[in-house]
C-alpha cells in the first residue's frame, strides 16, 4: 500500500511540475491575445464533456458495479461487464464526436458568443444606420467590411458607464438611461490614449502607438472611411470607463446586400480560429473518457501507478510540441501545434492504459451492450 501511495504521489508531483513548465511556455508563445483566447476556449470545451462522460456519472456508476461483479462473479464475468461498458461508451463517444466536429461553428457560437460580431449591419447607399455596442472591459474594437464598396463611420462617440446606484432622487433618470453616463467624443478619447502611451514610453515601455489603425485616406475625426479589404482597429485606453460605443454608418457607393459591416470587441479572427482548434481538440474527449474508464478498471485491480502516470504524457507532448515545432522549427501557428498536441496526447494516454490492461491480463473484447446478461 505504501509503495502504491509513493507511486501515485511521485507521478502526480512530476505531472504538476511539468504542467507548471507547460503553462510558462504556453504563456510565452501564445500570450493573452488572439491565440491564447482561442486555444484555451477550444481546450475548455472538450474538457467539459470529458468530465461528464469520463469522470462524471458514467465512471462513478461503473467502478462500484465493476467491483461488485469482480467480487461476486469473478474476473472473467467482471471483464465481460467492463467490455460491454467500454463498447457502449466508445459508440456514444464516436457518435458525439462525429456529430460535434462538423457542427462546431454553431456550438462555439453558443459556448463563446463574445467572440462573434457584436453588430452586423448592411446600410443602404446614402442612408444612415445607427449602432450601439456594449464595450465594457473591451481593450480593442474592430470594424470589418466586405470587399465590395466603401463605408463611412460618422459621429463616433463613447458613452461612460456610471457607477451610481438607484435612489428615489435619480429614479427618473436611472429609468431612462440606466447607468449610462455622458457621451465622450472620439477626439477626447484619442487625447487620453495618446497621453497614456506617452507615459508608457517615458517609463521604458514600447514606443507609443496610435489609437486608430487601418484608417483610410481622407478620414477625419468626424468621418472614418473604410474601403475594400480594410479593417478599422480602435485601441482603447487602459482602465477606461466606457460602457458603450455609439455612432452611425452609411454606404458611400456599391455595397453587396447579402454582406454586412461587422463590429467586434475582439480580433475578428478569434472565433474562426477557436472553431478550428475545437475541431482538432475535440478528439481529446473521445480518448480521455476511455482513459478514465480504463483507469477505473486498473484501480479496481489495485494498479495505481500507471493511471497516475498517464497525465504526464499530456505535459510531455506539450513540451515537445512547444520546444520542437514552435521554438526550434519556428512554426507560424503555435495554437494549431498545441491543439494537435492535445489530440495526440489523448491518443497516447489511451494506448498506454489499454496496453496496461492487456499486459496484466485484463483484455477487452468489443461487444454490443445487448450482450450483457443479468
Amino acid at each position: 500500500m505504501l509503495r502504491s501511495l509513493m507511486k501515485v504521489s511521485g507521478f502526480t508531483a512530476i505531472s504538476r511540475v511539468l504542467g507548471f513548465l507547460r503553462d510558462i511556455l504556453i504563456a510565452r508563445y501564445l500570450g493573452s491575445g488572439l491565440l491564447g483566447d482561442a486555444f484555451f476556449s477550444a481546450f475548455r470545451f472538450p474538457n467539459l464533456f470529458r468530465r461528464i462522460f469520463g469522470e462524471g456519472a458514467f465512471n462513478a456508476a461503473f467502478v462500484p458495479m465493476f467491483g461488485r461483479r469482480l467480487e461476486k462473479d469473478g474476473k472473467e464475468e467482471a471483464m465481460r461487464f467492463a467490455s460491454n461498458a467500454f463498447s457502449s461508451l466508445s459508440v456514444a463517444l464516436l457518435i458525439l464526436t462525429a456529430a460535434a466536429i462538423p457542427c462546431m461553428p454553431w456550438i462555439m457560437g453558443v459556448v463563446v458568443p463574445g467572440f462573434k460580431a457584436k453588430v452586423e449591419m448592411a446600410p443602404e447607399v446614402g442612408q444612415y444606420e445607427s449602432f450601439d455596442v456594449e464595450i465594457n472591459g473591451a481593450s480593442d474594437i474592430y470594424f470589418t467590411k466586405p470587399d465590395v464598396g466603401s463605408v463611412s463611420i460618422v459621429r463616433l462617440r463613447f458613452i461612460e458607464a456610471n457607477e451610481r446606484q438607484f435612489t428615489f432622487s435619480n429614479a427618473l433618470r436611472f429609468w431612462q438611461t440606466g447607468n449610462r453616463g455622458d457621451a465622450v467624443p472620439l477626439s477626447a478619447v484619442i487625447q487620453d490614449f495618446d497621453k497614456q502611451e506617452q507615459e508608457k514610453a517615458l517609463h521604458g515601455s514600447d514606443a507609443a502607438k496610435g489609437m486608430l489603425m487601418g484608417v483610410s485616406e481622407g478620414s477625419n475625426l468626424d468621418e472614418l472611411l473604410l474601403f475594400d479589404n480594410e479593417q478599422l482597429h480602435i485601441r482603447l485606453p487602459d482602465g477606461h470607463n466606457y460602457g458603450w460605443l455609439e455612432g452611425e454608418v452609411t454606404t458611400r457607393n456599391t455595397f453587396a446586400p447579402e454582406q454586412s459591416l461587422k463590429i467586434y470587441c475582439n480580433d475578428p479572427k478569434t472565433f474562426e480560429l477557436t472553431v478550428t482548434l475545437s475541431q482538432i481538440t475535440f478528439c481529446y474527449l473521445l480518448f480521455m473518457a476511455l482513459v478514465a474508464h480504463l483507469s477505473g478498471v486498473l484501480n479496481t485491480f489495485k494498479i495505481f501507478g500507471i493511471p497516475a502516470a498517464a497525465p504526464i504524457l499530456l505535459n510531455v507532448v506539450f513540451l515537445i510540441g512547444l520546444a520542437v515545432f514552435v521554438h526550434w522549427m519556428d512554426s507560424g501557428a503555435p495554437a494549431h501545434v498545441l491543439a494537435w498536441c492535445v489530440a495526440i496526447a489523448g491518443l497516447l494516454q489511451f494506448i498506454m492504459l489499454y496496453g496496461a490492461c492487456c499486459k496484466n491480463g485484463y483484455e477487452y473484447a468489443l461487444r454490443a451492450a445487448a450482450d450483457e446478461r443479468g
